[in-house]
């Protein structure tokens, strides 16, 4: 079942604001992680 978009949006940004507060370290994992979780949920 696809989820509302708006819903995605507000989880993809919120993810965005998590990625912000991380050290420059995790940054990329973080990305990635978000990456994944996007296009998982997104189809």
């Amino acid at each position: 079942k696809k989820r509302d978009e708006k819903e995605l949006i507000a989880e993809f940004l919120s993810d965005l604001e998590e990625f912000e507060l991380k050290r420059y370290s995790d940054m990329f994992r973080t990305l990635t992680t978000i990456r994944e979780k996007w296009e998982a949920r997104s189809k």
